[in-house]
């Protein structure tokens, strides 16, 4: 399904995320993991198991890393959603806190799942590095509540590249005290 966006459509990993991920496991031997999370969803699960099995370490799904449910956009080339005023799509993608997903899950919903999931595996997912394996449009989600940006960010923090990435540890703290205010705020 190249070139079509997936959403929460439960695919399995094609045979080029299948290569993506056997050539990923050389940047990954040297950062000594020690648990892998993955979104539930098949293509993510089969990318953590790749992992884990190179690696020797326990793979974990966690349900809050699934990906964003897009509505009616599931399954529609992204060429067209884009090129397509009608669909929002494009503006979407400018600016996520302005443009709702048709049919789908609201932005700061999805923000709020994948933030918990973060520190739910921060807090309770042992000692040591781990890496968590989730879909761009919940990645992008994660950075922008690490990094304090507003959801307007939304689009710039899409990365197409399944390389891992470090999150700082001052960002976890940021996000951890951010959460536990909310927590406090809310009582």
């Amino acid at each position: 399904m190249q070139g079509r966006l997936q959403g929460s459509q439960d695919l399995p990993l094609n045979d080029q995320g299948r290569a993506e991920a056997l050539a990923l496991v050389a940047l990954l031997e040297p950062l000594g993991l020690q648990r892998i999370y993955s979104s539930p969803y098949q293509r993510a699960w089969q990318t953590g198991r790749i992992y884990a099995e190179h690696l020797g370490i326990p793979l974990e799904a966690h349900p809050g890393l699934r990906e964003l449910d897009h509505g009616v956009w599931e399954g529609a080339i992204i060429d067209d959603l884009l090129s397509s005023n009608a669909s929002g799509y494009a503006g979407w993608l400018v600016d996520a806190s302005r443009v709702a997903v048709p049919g789908g899950e609201a932005i700061d919903e999805a923000q709020k799942r994948v933030a918990n999931a973060f520190v739910d595996i921060v807090v309770n997912g042992g000692l040591g590095p781990v890496l968590i394996v989730t879909h761009k449009h919940i990645r992008a989600l994660l950075l922008c509540a690490l990094q304090g940006l507003d959801l307007s960010a939304f689009g710039a923090q899409i990365i197409d590249s399944q390389a891992p990435s470090e999150v700082p540890s001052y960002q976890i703290e940021a996000l951890l005290a951010r959460i536990a205010g909310l927590a406090h705020t809310s009582l």
